[in-house]
């Protein structure tokens, strides 16, 4: 394996596991109190009724599921396009807020900032791990796009074609 080749998997590594590690952070935050997370939800404007109570359970149980996937390396190709495409809703909901002027306090992890300067910064960190998200899943994609063919087929046989062959002849 190349030296270039080295650095881009420990880079995947390194974005893997601080993907899959904000995932469950945010998870079990999340979970350990639901009607928080509802009441954050809410704050949003954008659903009501019981909604927001169901999305605080569905949605962290979905963040953990994901990131504990991309941790283990476990159905990853669909856990991170569930990433990606969570942090891209999230960050058109932000947007939305910041456009319509709402004031809240927002995410998991803005502790310290005013409900301003928190807006734009979960912004970014919504794009970013979304982008994280996206760019583990192209990698994933080639890696396994350039194995040789002998290491595909042998995932899925588990006798020699050549044994085949002399069966038949």
């Amino acid at each position: 394996m190349a030296f270039r080749d080295k650095v881009i998997a420990l880079a995947a590594l390194l974005a893997r596991l601080v993907l899959g590690l904000t995932f469950v952070t945010a998870a079990l935050l999340k979970l350990h109190d639901p009607a928080a997370f509802a009441d954050a939800i809410s704050r949003y404007h954008i659903v009501s009724g019981q909604l927001p109570s169901l999305l605080a359970v569905f949605l962290p149980a979905l963040e953990l599921l994901a990131g504990t996937a991309v941790l283990l390396r476990r159905v990853q190709g669909g856990a991170l396009a569930v990433i990606g495409v969570a942090g891209l809703v999230f960050a058109v909901v932000l947007a939305s807020a910041w456009w319509r002027g709402i004031d809240l306090a927002c995410g998991c992890f803005g502790g310290g900032l005013t409900p301003h300067e928190q807006i734009p910064l979960a912004l970014f960190r919504a794009l970013g791990l979304a982008g994280i998200a996206f760019a583990l899943l192209v990698y994933e994609q080639r890696r396994y796009r350039m194995q040789p063919t002998g290491v595909q087929q042998a995932q899925f046989q588990s006798e020699p074609t050549s044994a085949i062959r002399h069966n038949h002849s």
